[in-house]
């Protein structure tokens, strides 16, 4: 199916949940309106980096969509999440966030003392 520029199909997740696939990236649904006609979908490819893509959906085709994608699918544009490598698991709250390979926050408390190679 087509809406605009963009290709797009819905089918289902390998969980059985219905997805709308545009042009490589996924969303999946998050509300459904009470007569079931109106869906809002989200970008589920770059969730986890705060991508607000989203879809709309009025009886299965697709009417609107708002911000197709801040974030590329290549590594442009990559935000990361980095914690302490040694001791999260015992609490340690250590952590960075990187933007496109360049540090743009950092907690730097740590709840041990450096671990020497």
């Amino acid at each position: 199916m087509v809406f605009g520029q963009y290709q797009y199909t819905i089918k289902k997740s390998l969980r059985g949940n219905p997805i709308i696939s545009i042009d490589g990236y996924r969303f999946s649904r998050r509300y459904v309106n009470q007569n079931k006609a109106k869906v809002r979908w989200r970008c589920s490819t770059h969730h986890s980096l705060k991508c607000r893509a989203v879809v709309f959906t009025v009886k299965g085709e697709v009417v609107y969509t708002y911000s197709l994608h801040s974030l590329k699918m290549d590594s442009s544009c990559l935000r990361r999440r980095w914690r302490c490598s040694t001791h999260t698991s015992k609490g340690c709250l250590g952590k960075l966030t990187t933007l496109n390979d360049k540090i743009i926050k950092i907690n730097a408390v740590h709840n041990h003392q450096p671990v020497m190679n």
